[in-house]
């Protein structure tokens, strides 16, 4: 999940706004903040510039990659085990 909608809220901008700013409808914005709809690179990279955030902090990479790393740390400890 992305955090497209707790950013811009906490930035105090309404989607209406946003959908402007960036040159899409306001539909678009719902969808990809509910992730009904990806968001593809173009967006990505316009919403961050915007928003002022990074691409990872927008997609919320910050969970992923603590799950990533677990993954590879357990995949090393069942080697260890054999």
């Amino acid at each position: 999940m992305n955090r497209l909608k707790e950013i811009r809220i906490g930035k105090g901008i309404t989607q209406a706004e946003l959908a402007r700013a960036l040159k899409v409808s306001q539909q678009a914005i719902s969808s990809y903040e509910s992730g009904t709809r990806a968001m593809d690179y173009n967006f990505i990279i316009r919403a961050s510039l915007y928003l002022e955030v990074t691409p990872n902090d927008l997609l919320d990479f910050k969970e992923e990659y603590k799950n990533y790393t677990e993954y590879l740390i357990s995949l090393k400890n069942e080697k260890s085990i054999s």
